[in-house]
């Protein structure tokens, strides 16, 4: 998509989210606290200014109506426990609204807001339980900075849902530099644009989370969900255009799971994969700027170097790569592509361990780097066709793995710049490598450490086509293996 048009989209979403049919005049009522009261119920109709039941009010949470912090207000933990409809909610000063009076342990109520949510400043928050078919359900949300909106699925009453539904105004969920949603749950995206829009604006951070019982141990898999019931939604997740400010994370175990289009909105911020975590995209996506980091050691107490852990994978459909970087930062990280990717530009760093599970391509405009003890794993077919690639390392150590399995193929495509004196272990279980050079016309399996091992009771390849392939290492054929 032109970024002509990706600025109209943006345009017209700022028009509609800001000329949202006017509500019919309701009344404000402000959380005053009752004074100090120890009750932090919304049905102790005490706790209103003015007092009496805030149905049908826009209702004003730790501020008041011109957005100046209320004192007896300050960091209330507020718990909503009524069946009514408000008409908007501000939350503010570090005061929370939860729609559940024992955290999600036995009951939950639906916060059914007609107008606008609105949560900001350090420490607010909107805390939703399951249990509902909506935790909340509202026409337009924002989350500005220092405020949260966190979903916890992880209580008998089920999978927490936050609905934007549109019914007055433009049905977005915005979330401002600073602003964060977080957890585990469902996000419903169900206004109905007339032209492809941008539902969700992500110039904040959204990131899968599900804490750990205690620290250091694995936490619970746990998905958050993003989905949309109109073709024309759109998710912006790298925020405004040209600005770059959108965060995403995916901590231990969770999954992202993305089925909204981000047609329009190549990703260009900073996404972080943590020990077993998957994003999962529904739609074809593009990067072009921003990084991917995957960092997943072991979990548990660490002294010195951790083990490795579960890897992080990027599933479901194909993507492109024209910038940006690719980060596997340690020996102990891996990060698995079990969606295919064409990369054209950009910097790929590997010090751990990256597995392909889909075909990639690593075009000729790619900086790849193999650091270190970095190894590959590769289930698919992967062409790198960058001229100066070194499959042992940048780091002088020269000893990484590269294992090549049944139904995989390496394919080298190499040039001016590249290493052909190879003193890397090569594990060939049924697999392919091909290495070709636009610049010389032999490649060698160095004795300085070069070791074929071809094994797994199959056939495995090697092809140099039109090349002379130098054995000085050491080659092994397994019993009942070719080579």
């Amino acid at each position: 998509m032109s970024r002509h048009l990706f600025r109209s989209m943006m345009i017209v979403g700022i028009g509609l989210a800001s000329t949202s049919p006017p509500l019919a005049e309701a009344a404000i009522v402000v959380w005053d606290d009752d004074g100090g009261s120890a009750s932090k119920l919304w049905s102790n109709f005490n706790n209103w200014n003015p007092n009496g039941s805030p149905a049908g009010d826009d209702v004003y949470v730790g501020v008041n109506s011109v957005g100046a912090n209320v004192a007896a207000a300050t960091n209330d933990r507020t718990l909503f426990n009524l069946g009514i409809t408000i008409a908007s909610l501000t939350v503010g000063n570090g005061a929370d609204v939860v729609n559940s009076t024992d955290d999600g342990a036995t009951n939950d109520f639906e916060i059914a807001v007609i107008g606008n949510t609105v949560v900001g400043g350090a420490g607010s928050s909107i805390i939703i339980y399951g249990g509902d078919t909506d935790g909340l359900d509202t026409d337009n949300l924002t989350i500005n900075s220092g405020g949260s909106v966190i979903l916890n699925s992880t209580t008998p009453q089920g999978t927490a849902v936050v609905e934007i539904d549109g019914t007055t105004g433009a049905g977005q969920l915005g979330i401002s530099e600073g602003g964060t949603l977080i957890g585990t749950g469902r996000i419903d995206l169900e206004a109905a644009p007339g032209m492809p829009f941008f539902l969700l604006v992500n110039n904040g951070s959204i990131i899968a989370d599900t804490p750990p019982a205690f620290i250091g141990q694995a936490p619970a898999a746990g998905t958050l969900q993003i989905t949309a019931t109109s073709a024309n939604a759109r998710f912006a997740w790298n925020g405004f255009p040209f600005f770059a400010v959108g965060n995403l994370r995916v901590n231990g175990n969770q999954t992202l799971d993305v089925d909204v289009s981000t047609s329009g909105d190549a990703w260009g911020g900073d996404m972080n994969l943590s020990t077993g975590s998957t994003l999962d995209m529904r739609d074809a996506w593009s990067m072009d700027s921003g990084t991917i980091n995957a960092n997943t050691p072991a979990f548990g107490f660490v002294i010195g170097d951790p083990n490795p852990g579960p890897a992080a994978r990027i599933a479901g459909a194909a993507w492109t790569m024209t910038g940006g970087t690719i980060n596997v930062d340690d020996s102990w990280d891996s990060l698995r592509f079990d969606s295919p990717l064409t990369a054209t530009g950009g910097v790929v760093n590997n010090s751990g361990t990256m597995i392909f599970n889909a075909d990639v391509t690593f075009g000729a405009g790619v900086d790849f780097n193999m650091i270190d003890f970095a190894s590959l794993v590769v289930n698919a077919t992967v062409n790198i066709d960058v001229a100066d690639f070194d499959l042992d390392s940048i780091g002088g150590t020269e000893n990484g793995t590269t294992t090549i399995n049944a139904g995989g193929n390496l394919d080298l495509d190499l040039g001016v710049g590249a290493d052909l004196d190879f003193r890397h272990t090569i594990n060939l279980n049924g697999g392919e490598l091909d290495v070709t050079s636009s610049a010389a016309t032999s490649w060698t399996l160095n004795f300085g450490g070069g070791i074929i091992n071809a094994a797994g009771g199959a056939t495995s390849t090697v092809n140099s086509a039109g090349e002379t392939f130098l054995i000085d290492g050491d080659v092994n054929v397994t019993a009942n293996s070719t080579l």
